[in-house]
């Protein structure tokens, strides 16, 4: 790993097995040069707000109470009536701006029977790129969505942000033509978790009820619900136009070695340069609230990695809230010893990649309590 670089390790599936940059213990690594703007090409994060759409359209709601409640009127209420429900519903606010959207296709496999079969849309719906990025929907054109047919999937994944359970929904899913969607989300592009289905009134999934607490998930799997919607047309099946993440975080991970000695707690000298840019991409987050966990490898006594990494955990600490004087902020600090360990702990390169600060960047919403 070249000293000049600071490394995002994020869980993708970008890098075969094999590559340079790959580790045994993550699908990829994610190299981002000093200097890059991290997401954020503005000075500030500006949050990316979604207005409740049409009857005709997906809609977003920031409770599960107000979806179960329009739900319950559906066979009673006329469409007008359902349309001024669904107008009614507060919009969605991603308060990390367009940072906070799909950055990659991972899988795109339209139709649950392949091609022939009659469950794929028509070629020209099957862009798997217009799912990626803010909403896009051109209703006029009939663009800037990808059809998964009948039974299809899409896997996506967030490159420069994971989706976390917060306050209210976590994720949100654009969907153009009124089916439903059946999602699953990941740690690692591998094991998903079923997290639910996104129908006409309810666009918004809270993960929390799904998921083991203090996770992150950098990949959405989306599939069409084959026996509900149209069975034919040319946009056959779900209609996606945009997956954001609602509570959206900016997660860094840093080697340890790159700020201290082995095993110390004092600064190296040139450690300024990297939490000066992590203190640069805080600023640009409204409201901001950071994670930070220190871990070390296995030489040494639990007890003693344990104190040095609490060490390292309150220095890096003391250095945002003195140094940079980012004193509006929240933060939670952990040093956790020798746990939770990426690699062995029997060769060098393993303990250098187990000795390592991982950062988890985040807004705040105006409902978060004890974040």
């Amino acid at each position: 790993m070249k000293s000049d670089t600071l490394i995002w390790v994020l869980t993708l599936l970008c890098l075969p097995l094999g590559s340079p940059m790959h580790h045994s213990t993550f699908p990829c690594n994610f190299s981002i040069p000093k200097g890059t703007s991290y997401g954020c090409t503005q000075d500030t994060v500006k949050p990316h707000i979604q207005q409740p759409m049409n009857a005709d359209s997906s809609i977003a709601a920031d409770s599960l109470h107000q979806q179960d409640e329009i739900q319950a009127k559906i066979e009673s209420s006329d469409s007008i009536q359902i349309k001024e429900q669904i107008e009614s519903l507060p919009e969605t606010v991603f308060l990390m701006g367009d940072i906070s959207f799909a950055d990659t296709v991972v899988l795109y496999d339209p139709g649950a029977y392949g091609e022939g079969t009659g469950d794929e849309p028509d070629a020209r719906f099957q862009n798997s790129a217009s799912a990626l990025g803010p909403s896009n929907y051109d209703a006029e054109k009939d663009t800037g969505y990808v059809s998964l047919g009948r039974g299809g999937t899409l896997v996506l994944c967030f490159i420069d942000n994971v989706l976390f359970d917060g306050p209210g929904p976590d994720l949100h899913i654009f969907e153009t033509s009124d089916e439903d969607v059946l999602v699953w989300i990941s740690e690692d592009g591998n094991i998903f978790t079923p997290v639910g289905k996104t129908t006409k009134i309810q666009s918004s999934l809270d993960i929390g009820p799904y998921i083991r607490p203090g996770m992150v998930y950098p990949f959405v799997k989306l599939r069409d619900d084959p026996n509900q919607g149209e069975q034919e047309g040319l946009s056959l099946g779900a209609d996606i136009d945009a997956v954001g993440a609602i509570n959206s975080a900016i997660r860094i991970t840093i080697e340890a070695d790159e700020l201290f000695p082995v095993k110390k707690s004092t600064f190296k000298e040139d450690a300024s340069h990297w939490l000066s840019q992590i203190a640069d991409t805080i600023r640009r987050v409204p409201r901001p609230h950071f994670d930070i966990e220190v871990y070390t490898d296995s030489w040494g006594t639990e007890d003693f990695n344990l104190i040095v990494t609490q060490s390292q955990a309150a220095t890096i600490l003391n250095y945002f809230l003195d140094t940079e004087q980012l004193t509006e902020m929240t933060s939670s600090v952990l040093g956790l010893g020798e746990a939770n360990p990426r690699a062995t702990n029997d060769t060098e390169e393993g303990r250098r990649l187990n000795r390592r600060v991982e950062l988890l960047i985040r807004a705040q919403r105006d409902m978060d309590e004890n974040p």
